[in-house]
């Protein structure tokens, strides 16, 4: 045993066999010597012939026929040859021969004679006369022997009958038989067995545990690989297998250079750039540690060092320095040939490129991390190295790639360390980070299982626990259990309808496996299963290049999974036909646009969308018009049928391709409706800025139902527009109570660390401008810091919901762009007019026209956990910032009660400017004449008991649009009490109201100085006196919404004592407690 593997094996004695030599087999070489040298006398050719078959099996090629006929070679002239061998099933032999072998065809001559030369050339004659006569085309022929020859002769025999008959000759002697039997323990059991020698003779081993199930491994790798219907990727991972498990099993040298062999082979025909240097690392590692060979060695070396150089890939770069760290070994052992300071700069500028680059500064840290072991066997500074560790251990919090592991393993396995004044503060430090990162992982896994119970009965509740686990599982060691997290929240984001959170939770666990791919060519299931999810839900968005990129991606990571999984075919034709019915709902669709996409949508296997698209352009598909029974009438009827089926009027969004002049991306969150416009190009990271927003909206809301907030804001409209010369990134500003502008501009690679600050401000700033639109009271502070504090979401959302870094980060601002994309796609040529089907309008079911409920859900019925946020619906006229600017402070009465020569007026008195905007916008969408008496009043006399003048003004509306799958209405209304002395004002309104069919509404300013308050006639509105209701406090009826919303807990109002019973208003106060509380 050489000195490395002993002492590899001492330190990890699991990654070495477990088998025991439990008696020694009594076959020496100088027995077989003889043994072998005896056969003729002893008439044992036809038993050498088996022999020496098995072993050229093994040791040059698998596949040789016998030779069936009498002893001599028979009729066949040869006494065993190859037979071809497909391709597929050939690339995995892992003998130490040239490929061809599969391909050729090879003639074997077996002879026990002791004057072999006469009958090497014999034999040979004999094999090139059937080659010439019978067109056998043997292009190589083994002569193998039981005698001794000379090498000299050897060389002289072979190069004499290359040059006589013009064919490859190889002789194989009895030296070379010997070497191959003694060189593994399977080859002496061949000996003995076609010898038929004693049992006695072979060792006796006694399989140990590992490597019974090691063996069990192997052979189930080998039967794998002789699936033709294995992926080329899982053939890669087995042979990559198949080499660790050889090397545990401590096969022979031969056997394990051929596995190694085989490795580097097939990742080289089927792998990836890092796969194919991975072949070259687990190769040195291999020859390093187990098969002493320096030479051998520094060639696989320098085939991994280049490949790590050219990939720049820290992974690889970790494994560099391991493998540096053997080769500094090797020339302290006085091994020669080794330039040892020219690789050891190629090290160093590696690490130095890698710290420099401050766009991955998470890469910089992996970097760091690797490089310590390459500091400490060059000598560095003991006290630096240990600082540097100080570092890392505290720059873990934070970094998903960051694996501690080895960090860890340094301080306790390597002896300068312990030199360090400060070793016992890094080891309690390593303790203590090792310590918290388990128990922070056991709680995680606690909080995700309580999750997983929660997702389906109450899916907001399931967000709260599953957002307490993203930071615990933010490191290297939990990234699957990350990313199964961040699924679970896409799944629940996406099924409670907050689709923009979903997509880009899935972005995210997309970019995180890809990332894993390009670094470690590592593919995980979650990969294509969240490109599947994508795909699916950037077409319920009407994102249609979006969706066919993510399944273009989707089929390539299947196949890439070495794992057996395989596209399914039917989920693939229900996508197209899916995709095919939203390209049908075009209302306007543009015929330069549709024909980019035929040859596209065919190209990615989408036939059913490029038939469509083709009809659409004018363009009738023979195939299907020849199913149709070359019927066009039929055809057009079809694909009427298609755009009339019940499918598609599921299907509400409208198609976008990315070439259209407006995108309109949009959410609704706790009833709030938020719209963001772009104007084309979108070349600058427009759509991911828009994403982003609503995504870290939604994302940071999405618990806000179950902590009682409902916006009270139904509807916010955001702008995003390029600014070419803008200083920051992005900016800013509210235009008013309701819209927003954004401005991005433009950036380099060289800038995205900076870009990265500036869009985690910029959000912070955003989502908080967002949530003071939404909840303008104080008393929603208390719910939303309960949020943070308890629920996790802020964790859950500047991370995860960032499309704009995760996403640009890894495919780039321009990856699904429409002339990206169709770049190189050919254009479906066309001079026909373009088919846009017709939708028939269907006669809706009638159904019982939904109602409002006023007051408590009943009783054991829950109408929060799982609601859809398309089910909450806020409907406002009242815009609460207005209001609170303008500082409304009562009303005021203006009529001619003797000539009644113009409607009453009722005029809102603010104190500030300001309110004359709330009638502004109130013009703006209404007009000047409220015709459909959008703007509802309601006064409620008698409010205050104390006061028995006082009544109160209710200003909102009761018309609320009904759609069909809301459950949960918010109707923000304003409400102000009025304490005059006496009724004379309000009850000379409720006269001129009786003999007036209208009265108008307007603001008022308050003067300063105790002066009247000014009129704003230009803004005012006419108002059916429908509008308008005014009621006694004991009179109120019991199914107006309005009415409802004015009440408050509190309220004491003027109850006659024959009214105490039936007074609705004290049921609806009870009602106002009880929600209160």
């Amino acid at each position: 045993m050489t000195r490395q593997k002993e002492y590899y094996k001492k330190m990890h004695p699991e990654q070495f066999s477990d088998s025991k030599t439990v008696k020694k087999g009594k076959i020496q070489r100088e027995m077989l010597d003889f043994y072998l040298d005896t056969l003729t006398s002893r008439n044992m050719d036809k038993q050498f012939e088996e022999l020496c078959r098995a072993i050229a099996e093994v040791e040059i090629c698998p596949n040789l026929l016998p030779q069936t006929g009498p002893t001599g070679g028979g009729d066949s002239k040869v006494d065993s040859e190859t037979y071809p061998v497909a391709e597929d099933l050939s690339e995995m032999w892992y003998c130490r021969v040239t490929p061809s072998a599969a391909l050729e065809r090879w003639a074997f001559a077996i002879s026990a004679k002791k004057d072999w030369k006469p009958k090497l050339k014999s034999d040979v004659k004999k094999i090139v006369t059937v080659n010439n006569d019978l067109g056998r085309k043997y292009e190589k022929i083994f002569f193998m022997s039981n005698q001794y020859i000379s090498d000299k002769k050897r060389a002289e025999c072979e190069d004499e009958l290359r040059s006589q008959y013009d064919i490859d000759v190889r002789i194989l002697d009895r030296t070379w038989m010997l070497d191959k039997i003694f060189a593994s323990q399977k080859n002496i059991e061949i000996a003995i067995k076609h010898l038929g020698l004693s049992d006695s003779l072979s060792d006796e081993i006694e399989v140990g545990e590992h490597d019974y199930k090691r063996k069990n491994k192997l052979e189930k790798i080998e039967e794998t690989l002789k699936n033709p219907d294995i992926k080329d990727s899982e053939k890669v991972k087995l042979v990559f297998k198949a080499v660790v498990i050889a090397r545990e099993l401590e096969f022979s040298a031969d056997k394990i250079l051929g596995l190694i062999d085989r490795c580097i082979r097939i990742s080289k025909k089927y792998g990836t750039k890092i796969e194919i240097a991975e072949a070259y690392s687990v190769a040195a590692w291999t020859i390093y540690w187990w098969y002493h060979d320096p030479e051998l060695y520094y060639e696989y070396y320098q085939e991994y060092e280049k490949r790590t150089i050219k990939e720049h890939n820290v992974h690889l770069f970790k494994d560099l320095v391991a493998l540096w760290i053997n080769l500094f070994s090797l020339t302290n052992e006085g091994v020669q040939g080794i330039d040892l300071q020219k690789h050891k700069r190629i090290v160093t500028d590696e690490f130095e490129a890698f710290i420099k680059d401050q766009t991955k500064p998470n890469t910089a840290l992996e970097a760091r991390a690797a490089y310590i072991p390459f500091r400490i066997i060059t000598e560095e500074d003991i006290e630096s190295i240990v600082n540097e560790m100080f570092e890392l251990l505290d720059e873990t919090t934070g970094h998903l790639d960051l694996d501690l592991s080895d960090i860890y393993k340094l301080i306790m396995e390597f002896p300068v360390i312990l030199e360090s004044d400060r070793y016992d503060s890094l080891f309690e430090k390593a303790v203590a980070t090792a310590g918290k990162c388990k128990q922070d992982t056991e709680m995680a896994c606690m909080l995700a299982e309580r999750g997983a119970k929660l997702k389906n009965e109450k899916p907001y509740e399931a967000i709260s626990y599953f957002s307490r686990t993203l930071i615990p599982f933010y490191n290297e060691q939990n990234k699957e259990n990350l990313c199964k997290s961040v699924f679970a929240l896409a799944d629940i984001y996406e099924k409670c309808g907050l689709n923009w959170a979903a997509r880009n939770f899935y972005y995210y666990i997309f970019c995180v496996c890809i990332n894993q791919y390009f670094k470690y060519g590592e593919v995980l299931p979650l990969l294509f299963i969240s490109l599947n999810k994508l795909k699916y839900l950037e077409l319920r968005l009407g994102h249609v290049l979006y969706s066919t990129e993510f399944s273009f991606f989707e089929k390539i990571a299947i196949e890439l999974y070495p794992d057996t999984y395989h596209a399914n075919e039917e989920a693939l034709f229900h996508y197209d036909f899916a995709l095919a019915l939203m390209l049908l709902q075009c209302k306007n669709p543009q015929k330069e646009v549709l024909m980019r996409l035929p040859y596209y949508f065919e190209k990615n296997g989408l036939d059913i969308s490029s038939i469509v698209t083709r009809y659409m352009l004018g363009h009738y598909d023979e195939g299907l018009l020849s199913q149709l029974g070359n019927d066009k009438k039929q055809f057009d009827k079809t694909i009427s049928e298609w755009r009339n089926s019940p499918v598609a009027d599921e299907i509400v969004a409208d198609p976008w391709f990315g070439a259209e002049k407006v995108c309109k991306l949009q959410s609704r969150i706790l009833g709030c409706d938020i719209a963001i416009s772009l104007d084309a190009p979108y070349v600058n990271g427009e759509f991911e800025v828009a994403a982003t927003i609503l995504a870290t909206i939604e994302s940071f809301l999405g618990t806000g139902i179950k902590n009682d907030l409902i916006s009270m804001c139904g509807r916010i409209d955001i702008s995003l527009n390029y600014y070419e010369n803008l200083e920051e990134f992005v900016t800013w500003e509210k235009l008013n109570s309701n819209k927003l502008e954004i401005f991005i501009g433009n950036y380099s690679k060289d800038d995205f660390l900076l870009i990265q600050q500036q869009i985690s401000v910029f959000l912070t700033e955003i989502l908080g401008a967002i949530i003071s639109m939404m909840f303008p009271f104080s008393e929603s502070l208390d719910r939303l810091k309960r949020m943070v504090l308890k629920e996790a979401a802020l964790d859950r959302t500047f991370i995860f919901s960032n499309s704009v870094v995760f996403g640009q980060e890894t495919m780039g601002k321009e990856a699904f762009l429409f002339d990206t994309v169709l770049d190189k796609t050919e254009t479906f040529e066309t001079g026909a007019e373009l088919i846009v089907p017709n939708k028939i309008e269907k006669q809706k079911e009638k159904k019982k026209p939904s109602t409002i409920t006023i007051g408590l859900p009943p009783e054991g019925k829950d109408l929060i956990n799982n609601v859809n946020q398309h089910s909450i619906k806020t409907h406002s006229i009242i815009s609460i910032p207005d209001w609170d600017n303008g500082q409304w402070k009562g009303v005021m009465f203006m009529a001619d009660v003797y000539k009644h020569s113009f409607p009453p007026i009722l005029a809102f008195v603010f104190k500030k400017e300001e309110g004359a905007v709330i009638f502004e916008k109130w013009i703006d969408e209404f007009g000047v004449d409220d015709t459909y008496d959008n703007i509802e009043i309601r006064m409620i006399k008698g409010i205050d008991s104390i006061n028995p003048f006082s009544y109160r003004i209710i200003v909102g509306s009761s018309k609320i649009p009904l759609e069909e799958d809301v459950r949960i209405i918010a109707s923000p209304s304003r409400v102000h009490t009025m304490m005059p002395q006496n009724n004379r004002n309000i009850s000379m309104f409720e006269k001129e109201l009786e003999v007036s069919n209208s009265f108008s509404i307007c603001p008022a300013i308050m003067g300063k100085d105790g002066q009247q308050p000014k009129i704003k006639e230009h803004l005012m509105i006419k108002k059916s006196k429908t509008s308008i209701k005014i009621y006694n406090a004991f009179d109120i009826p019991q199914d107006d919404f309005l009415i409802f919303s004015g009440i408050l807990p509190t309220d004491n109002p003027l109850i006659p004592k024959e009214k105490a019973c039936d007074a609705h208003i004290l049921k609806i106060i009870d009602m106002h407690k009880k929600l209160h509380n």
